[in-house]
Parts: structure tokens; sequence; C-alpha cells
């Protein structure tokens, strides 16, 4: 997930260079790995303040994006600077990450770090856990990890038979460390995000799907902060909430096609007229729009969280 210098040109920046905690929140990039990129394969080259301090131009947030779609793309950051020297970096187009990992000495890297985990999983090992997760991140993007390390590893756990209580327990260890760490995130980034607001409501949650937080990250590097809600919010009140958190619009997030007609029956204003902000839907629960969103006019944002935050961004462009 990447942005451009042009939705940064409102922050604030002392001649026209940005601190190192803001490129973080913007890129998604965490520090460690963008200090990592500098020191060992020497990519980014900040300039210094004069006690130190990192300090980032716009052409240099440019270049992590670049970095990000190649390394999104599965290239080992070891090719990344020859790429970037040569004409014959890959294209760009889709900046989603592969699902599956690249062939040879990446994918066998990617097993060491589910294996890693994996065992530090096993023995409750937070500290472990942590090191993995920071390892891997200084090396590839959020997305790529989450895609290469969270989720295989979370279909493991999910595909061991339901006879075995200890993967049960271990799973639900793992959803929350993983909820846990991804929370700690969403709020670094969301310090800058505060351009747009908007209320991420979830209708239905499984404990361990991450598409409404994904999105919200997704949805911060792009100047949009969402106010997460939990699962079962009341939705007559919704409207009223979001007015007083100065939202834009409201999202609502279900990742199973469940009935929710019944809920948003008492969605405000539903019957009557009057204006009503925006309503979106995302996940794989309102694939296709269920007629009860179609009745409140809410818009679909799809299911890939960094497509619907990339609609959603260019939607309230336009209100």
């Amino acid at each position: 997930m990447a942005i451009t210098t042009d939705s940064i040109e409102d922050l604030p920046t002392e001649e026209g260079l940005f601190p190192i905690r803001t490129v973080c929140a913007l890129t998604g990039i965490h520090p460690v790995t963008l200090r990592a990129w500098e020191r060992r394969y020497g990519l980014i080259r900040p300039k210094r303040t004069p006690k130190g301090h990192r300090l980032y131009s716009g052409e240099d947030i440019e270049l992590i994006n670049r970095v990000l779609r190649l390394l999104d793309q599965g290239v080992s950051i070891g090719q990344v600077g020859q790429l970037l020297e040569s004409t014959e970096t890959p294209p760009a187009e889709s900046t989603a990450a592969p699902q599956t990992p690249p062939p040879g000495r990446d994918s066998r890297g990617w097993n060491d770090y589910r294996m890693r985990l994996r065992e530090a999983i096993g023995s409750l090992d937070v500290p472990a856990m942590s090191a993995t997760w920071e390892d891997a991140l200084s090396l590839f993007s959020l997305d790529t990890v989450i895609q290469q390390l969270a989720l295989p590893l979370q279909r493991m756990l999910q595909e061991r038979p339901v006879t075995d209580v200890v993967a049960g327990a271990e799973l639900a260890f793992f959803n929350r460390w993983l909820r846990q760490t991804l929370d700690t995130r969403l709020r670094q980034q969301q310090c800058c995000a505060d351009a747009m607001h908007v209320l991420a409501v979830p209708m239905h949650e499984s404990p361990g799907d991450l598409g409404l937080l994904l999105f919200a990250l997704a949805a911060a590097q792009r100047g949009i902060h969402a106010h997460l809600l939990t699962t079962g919010a009341p939705v007559a009140g919704l409207e009223t909430l979001a007015r007083r958190a100065d939202a834009s619009a409201i999202v609502l997030y279900s990742d199973s096609p469940l009935q929710h007609s019944a809920r948003l029956a008492h969605w405000p204003g539903a019957e009557a007229g009057g204006e009503r902000l925006p309503v979106f839907a995302m996940g794989p629960g309102f694939e296709p729009l269920p007629p009860a969103l179609e009745l409140i006019g809410a818009q679909s944002l799809g299911t890939d969280p960094d497509k619907a935050a990339r609609r959603l961004h260019g939607s309230l462009l336009q209100v």
C-alpha cells in the first residue's frame, strides 16, 4: 500500500522535508524497515538535521513507493537496487501483494518465518513472535508480511482438525496477538490521517477476520481516519455518532452473507426523507449488495481492503 506525493501536499513540512514518523505513517512502512533500507542496502538517503534526525523529501517518498511496489510483486530486497537502476523494472499497475510466495530462495525464506512464528505461538512466546514479525518487516512491506506470513499461518491453524483443541486455542491466541499488533500500527498511521473521517461498522465479523482492520490501515494511508466500532453496534445511533465525529461517511462491513435486513430496518431516516451521510458497504458478506442496503442507498466498495480504501477516497473527494 502506498501513496503519491499528490496526497500529502497540504501536510506541514519544513523546506519540503518530512520526518520519519510522517513518512512511515503515510507509506505504511515500519521505521525499522526504512532504516534497514538505508543502512544495509543504500536504497534511501535521507537528509539529516543538526541533531541527526532523518528528513525525507517528496522524491524519497516516491522512491519508497517504488520499492514497496517491487516487494509486493515478489522481488527480493537484495534485487531492488539493481532493478531501480535498470529500465527493466517490472510493471507496477497492480499494487496487490501476491497470494503465494514467489519460487526459489524467497519461498524458503517465508517458510522459515512461518516456522519461527509457529514455534513461538506454540509456546505462547510473545517476544519471539514480535521479534519474528519485526524481522520480516525490516525487509518487506506490511502488506507483504500480512499476505505471506500472517494469513498463511492463520489458515494453517484453521485447517487443523476440529478435535485438536490445542490448535484451536493457539489460533485464538494468534488472532488476538495479530489484531493487537495491527491495531498498534493503525494508531501510529492514523496520527496523520485526519483530513477525512469515516465511521467503520462491522455488521458481522468473525474473530479471526482482518478485513475491516486491513481496510482501516489502507484508508489511513490515504488520509482517511476510520473510527472502528465493535460488532453489534445499534444502527439507529450510527448517523448521530458519525456526525459527532465529523465523519464524512459510514462504512458497513460483513465477512459472512447473513441476513442483515432486520438490523438495517432500524436505519435512521430509512423511511422518512432528509439528507443522510453516504453509506458504503464492503466485505464478502455484502457481495452482491443485498436489497436491504440498496434501500438505504449504500454503495459497494468490494471485498479487497486496499481497493475499497482507494474507491472510498475517490468517492469522498467528490462529496
